[in-house]
């Protein structure tokens, strides 16, 4: 469980790395904390 966790890590790392792609997954998570569907 443990590896694949750190599999995920380094995948979500890689996205990371693409200019901007951070900021639409803040984007889109904030607007679930707007709508209240995440607290």
């Amino acid at each position: 469980a443990i590896d694949s966790c750190i599999d995920d890590w380094e995948d979500i790392a890689e996205l990371n790395s693409i200019p901007g792609f951070r900021d639409r997954v803040w984007a889109r998570f904030n607007k679930l904390k707007d709508a209240g569907l995440v607290s």
